[in-house]
């Protein structure tokens, strides 16, 4: 039996968990290379979209293979 195709929606959710994913490894890679975060928000935003995208990438992934088993 051949998979369903991806719908375009869950194919959207898991690009931008991708780029909320990049977005905070860039800043966290800027943040390293400066002196440090200017201030405690600085500091945990760049970790809050990494772990935040994860999720997200996680949780469509998982919608995605529970639609192909169906």
């Amino acid at each position: 039996m051949e998979p369903k195709p991806t719908p375009k929606p869950l194919l959207y959710h898991i690009i931008g968990a991708l780029v909320l994913i990049i977005t905070g490894v860039i800043w966290l890679f800027l943040q390293w290379r400066a002196d440090g975060p200017a201030s405690e928000w600085e500091a945990a935003m760049p970790h809050a979209l990494v772990l935040g995208g994860f999720a997200w990438y996680a949780v469509t992934r998982l919608r995605i293979w529970r639609r192909q088993r169906d």
